[in-house]
């Protein structure tokens, strides 16, 4: 995760973009599969990472996308 996120107070992602990133980057890498959105937001929170609903869509608080998005 730190490889494709960077800290920011004020920065929020959505777990779907960040779910398509995640995609872009283990495609790059080799991986095929990809976790659900759920599933994601499980591990997350594990990590110790601010996941929360905000307007029907589950949102990382504190981090900004860190890597170039095609």
């Amino acid at each position: 995760m730190d490889a494709m996120l960077s800290p920011d107070p004020e920065g929020r992602v959505q777990l779907r973009n960040l779910r398509g990133v995640m995609r872009q980057w283990l495609k790059e890498q080799g991986v095929k599969t990809v976790v659900d959105d759920k599933r994601l937001k499980r591990k997350l929170l594990a990590l110790g990472y601010d996941v929360r609903k905000i307007n029907g869509y589950e949102t990382l608080f504190g981090r900004s996308i860190a890597i170039p998005v095609e």
